[in-house]
């Protein structure tokens, strides 16, 4: 019982979702304002941008939430799995649907 009291208190939870239409108007300005030079890179190889865009807000809004950072990288692994950059201690999850991307974060 002790244990699970102190991963509750020790675990911060950041969640948040956002409509992808939101990032049609001004696309490629609001990428160089939100995303970081390797953020950028894999935006720039990204298939489907608007999304891309969309999910990064989420992720770093949610990592906002959950840990009071604002300046987290987020990128994909080498099977596309979510990853903060130099931060294994957060966990990320992006999901895309076809109006919404949300994204939920967890500091362990």
């Amino acid at each position: 019982m002790v244990l699970l009291l102190c991963i509750v208190l020790f675990t911060m939870l950041g969640c948040d979702i956002v409509k992808i239409s939101r990032f049609e108007n001004n696309l490629l300005k609001l990428a160089t304002k939100i995303l970081s030079k390797p953020e950028m890179d894999e935006f720039d190889n990204a298939h489907h941008k608007m999304q891309y865009l969309a999910g990064r807000w989420a992720a770093k809004e949610a990592i906002f939430k959950a840990t009071g950072n604002k300046k987290m990288i987020v990128l994909n692994g080498s099977s596309g799995e979510p990853y903060v950059l130099n931060n294994p201690n957060i966990k990320i999850s992006i999901s895309h649907e076809r109006e919404y991307a949300m994204a939920v974060a967890l500091l362990i």
